[in-house]
């Protein structure tokens, strides 16, 4: 078992070197937001910018998460991307104590997911459901 748990943990250092090596928060800053269709290329920049993220969000470096969360939250409109990035994005804000900002992701997530049309209905109301759970932690933390 722990063969197995220290082979996992070198392969995650191992993929966020290479992700970090990459310098992928300054790629997102030089991105030009008028472009109507991103390319290919871009699309896989996305990708890895978030996996880079979930994987600091994963190891508590929420301080690190937030920049990249932050800029993909801003480009990434398509479904499946939007929602854990958006999620990752609002959490983030939560464990570091940014309830003012946290305060306007909910407003964001909340427009994302109620004009996004789900696969099903269920999926539509579990995401509902975490986000009013999600929205007593910043509006209580705001109340105070």
């Amino acid at each position: 078992m722990k063969n197995k748990l220290k082979a996992a943990e070198d392969e995650t250092t191992q993929q966020l070197t290479k992700l970090e090596s990459e310098k992928l928060l300054n790629q997102l800053l030089d991105l030009d937001d008028n472009e109507e269709e991103f390319s290919k290329d871009t699309l896989e920049l996305f990708q890895r910018a978030y996996d880079q993220a979930r994987i600091y969000y994963e190891q508590g470096r929420y301080q690190d998460a937030l920049p990249l969360l932050n800029e993909l939250d801003y480009f990434v409109d398509d479904y499946p991307l939007w929602l854990p990035t958006s999620w990752g994005k609002l959490c983030s804000e939560i464990l570091l104590g940014k309830f003012e900002k946290a305060r306007d992701s909910v407003k964001r997530l909340k427009y994302k997911i109620d004009t996004y049309r789900f696969p099903n209905v269920q999926r539509a109301l579990a995401q509902k459901e975490s986000f009013l759970n999600t929205c007593c932690f910043v509006y209580f933390e705001l109340a105070q």
